[in-house]
């Protein structure tokens, strides 16, 4: 039984025994997601959309290609008439500068929104960036239409609380090694990264590989589209930490303790890349940075997790060598 309160709360509390919250309501993000974008531009596409709703793909197919060229490219040149399996096609490889713009231009907005939530140690579990999760629509710039990513479902996002001192970076690079994955595509799972992991191994395709699918997008460009993705990631993980030290408006969502620690991982990890590989100066490694550690407070179990997670996750700790830089 509910606690006899009168007024909103009382009503609150009610509804609240009736009927147990779920997931909450975006307004504003209606979006086709990644995966079925990838899936409509297909060969098969109007085929498939037509299969899931149970109707015959009888006529249509052509309006239904320019809503998804509408969607992915805003406007395009038409190139000359093909059949429709080759249409679409023909349209990117007619359009091709414009939709490698907008790959490499989505492909920083993904950094960003990532570097934006690593540089303050926080995770979704890969929840906010698997590509049934992530949107693309279109929005105003003054007189020019931009595309942006959407990302939903922050069921699993996950922020130090304003008292937390310290953070596991066991729990957190558990989870962040999920996000990796869900972005940039990839091998998920078994001892590829975790040694404690229960993951069966797979491949996901990630945001990446979604996107070069939508486009049609070849190597070099798909080579562009990540080294833009990597300047964007450090761009916004520099530009967070700074002023999660400076900016009062978001220093006061951390604790003081939190932020000063904050960037002992950034050392740690840059200083075992330093020494990895050379057993003697690993294990005098260890012993400094365990006095480190020590010196500035962080508990025992937390000191341990620093010592043994760039080993643990040394393929991490390598691919995103740069953002440890000072």
């Amino acid at each position: 039984e509910p606690p006899p309160l009168g007024g909103d709360i009382g009503r609150a509390t009610l509804f609240l025994t009736q009927a147990a919250p779920g997931q909450m309501l975006l307004a504003g993000t209606s979006s086709f997601r990644l995966d079925r974008l990838a899936l409509y531009c297909g060969a098969q596409g109007y085929e498939e959309y037509c299969r899931q709703l149970g109707h015959s793909p009888s006529g249509g197919v052509e309006a239904f290609q320019d809503l998804m060229l509408d969607v992915i490219l805003g406007s395009w040149e038409e190139p000359a008439p093909s059949n429709p399996e080759q249409r679409l096609p023909a349209v990117m490889d007619a359009n091709r500068d414009r939709a490698d713009a907008i790959f490499r231009d989505l492909m920083g907005q993904a950094g960003r929104v990532w570097g934006t939530l690593l540089a303050v140690r926080g995770f979704a579990a890969g929840e906010s960036f698997v590509a049934r999760n992530v949107g693309l629509r279109g929005h105003w710039q003054g007189s020019r239409r931009r595309l942006q990513l959407v990302f939903l479902d922050h069921d699993n996002l996950n922020l130090a609380p304003p008292d937390a001192e310290d953070y596991s970076l066991n729990k957190v690079f558990r989870n962040v090694y999920l996000d990796w994955k869900a972005i940039l595509g990839g091998p998920l799972g078994g001892n590829n990264w975790l040694p404690e992991s229960r993951l069966p191994l797979q491949r996901l395709i990630g945001i990446k590989g979604h996107l070069e699918r939508i486009y049609g997008i070849h190597q070099e460009v798909a080579a562009q589209g990540e080294a833009g993705f990597d300047q964007a990631l450090a761009d916004a993980y520099r530009r967070t930490q700074q002023a999660v030290r400076e900016d009062p408006a978001l220093s006061d969502m951390f604790h003081p303790r939190f932020r000063r620690r904050l960037r002992q991982w950034d050392r740690t990890a840059r200083e075992y890349l330093a020494v990895e590989g050379n057993p003697q100066a690993l294990r005098e490694w260890q012993e400094r940075t365990r006095l480190r550690l020590r010196r500035e407070g962080i508990k025992e179990d937390l000191v341990e997790e620093y010592v043994q997670r760039p080993a643990a996750g040394v393929a991490f700790v390598r691919r995103f060598a740069f953002l440890w830089e000072p």
